[in-house]
């Protein structure tokens, strides 16, 4: 497991960042005046335009049972500008134990126990994940968690001094070539009918729009549309299997809204390709539609902690029964965190005082749905019945819909 400071500590990292992030975006407002400002071996640089963050370090990660060496080269990343402060302060800054909780859950040393999701050093991916209704623990799923998660968990460890490279892992993972002939112990995967994929982001894994302007595939994604998940593709030339979803051919198009897990790209999307075009209104004013479609479905609840929670009714998600024996409809935990990180990117959970009340309670929600040990439950079926089992998924998206970056990938203001 990788060693982890207190929580205190990353609570100062996390605050460091955030003067380092406003002081960027003051740099920013006036022309050509540059600032450096070094935080051990990162280093943030600021111009009228963008901020460029450079890091270069070699580390050794010591895990349970194994030690990975990995040494990350120098790497810039162009990040507009935007004040964060007001999202800093609600979604960031009073959650940093329960972030850098799923932080440690995500990258214990993965063990093989029955459910056991955690980080394969040898593999440099998170291992372990439901796969075809589910779980399957000789498995690496490339799109959740570790699309999701890994550009996420490269930042958090490296703040802690830590440099792993998981994105680029997971990059190069998905430029093999998958087939759709499943493994032994794989039988409940459906044959997607294709020969041979390749991911190349045409078509764009509809994850990609929840990074916006970070994906690599920005802006050309746009060109496309939002697809939903196929079926699963793998490759067996490693001791542990590789798989992945592929893009469905069918593009989403929600005029009312749909799951959140495709909604949120969608709205995502209609965010990006609203703001990267001169004729983006339609695309912006779509997505207010849509996004204000999910406030007023919003249905609170009391939770046991004396907060007040809630869950979404059809179409955005199940609803929320219980009949006191466990029994009843089931709200995914993947609601919120999907929700979380379109409402951040697009800055809309800000725009009145009702929108900011559904974010709190939506986050109210969310921490109560975690486990001690930081996973995220699958689903939650009310305050008699208790939760449905931990969540990869959940637990990923979990993390970059509490990115301290997210706001500037999609050049959010608040």
């Amino acid at each position: 497991m990788l060693a982890v400071p207190s929580v205190l500590k990353i609570a100062a990292v996390l605050a460091v960042l955030a003067v380092v992030i406003l002081t960027a975006s003051f740099v920013m407002s006036k022309p050509k005046t540059t600032t450096s400002i070094t935080s051990s071996s990162i280093s943030i640089s600021s111009t009228s335009s963008s901020s460029s963050v450079t890091s270069t370090s070699s580390t050794t990660l010591t895990t349970a049972t194994s030690t990975l060496s990995t040494t990350s080269t120098s790497a810039t990343t162009t990040i507009p500008g935007g004040d964060t402060a007001q999202d800093y302060n609600q979604f960031i800054a009073p959650y940093f134990s329960n972030i850098e909780k799923v932080r440690e859950w995500m990258m214990a040393n993965y063990t093989g126990g029955s459910g056991d999701v955690g980080y394969n050093a040898s593999m440099g991916a998170i291992q372990g994940d439901n796969l075809c209704g589910g779980h399957i623990g000789n498995d690496i799923t490339l799109d959740d968690p570790n699309f999701v998660a890994a550009n996420t968990l490269d930042y958090l460890n490296a703040q802690l001094g830590s440099h792993t490279r998981i994105t680029q892992t997971i990059n190069s993972y998905l430029s093999l070539a998958f087939t759709p002939k499943y493994p032994p112990g794989f039988s409940d995967c459906a044959d997607t009918g294709v020969t041979s994929w390749t991911y190349n982001g045409n078509p764009p894994n509809k994850r990609e729009f929840l990074f916006g302007s970070a994906s690599q595939y920005y802006p050309a994604d746009l060109q496309d549309c939002v697809r939903n998940d196929g079926t699963y593709v793998f490759n067996v030339q490693y001791p542990v299997v590789l798989a992945v979803e592929v893009p469905n051919t069918n593009c989403v198009v929600d005029s009312t809204g749909g799951q959140m897990n495709e909604l949120s790209p969608y709205i995502d999307y209609l965010w990006l390709k609203g703001h990267s075009s001169s004729q983006g209104a339609a695309s912006v004013s779509q997505a207010k539609k849509l996004f204000n479609n999910t406030i007023t479905n919003w249905t609170t609840y009391n939770l046991p902690n004396g907060q007040i929670g809630g869950y979404w009714q059809e179409p955005f998600g199940n609803g929320l029964y219980c009949n006191g024996t466990g029994k009843g409809n089931t709200s995914k935990t993947r609601d919120l965190v999907f929700w979380l990180e379109t409402a951040r990117a697009t800055g809309l959970w800000a725009e009145n005082a009702t929108t900011k009340r559904v974010a709190q309670q939506v986050e109210n929600q969310l921490w109560y749905n975690q486990e001690p040990n930081g996973q995220i439950w699958a689903d939650y079926i009310g305050p008699n019945c208790g939760p449905g089992g931990g969540s990869a998924e959940s637990s990923a998206v979990a993390l970059i819909a509490t990115d301290p970056r997210l706001p500037t990938w999609f050049n959010t203001t608040n």
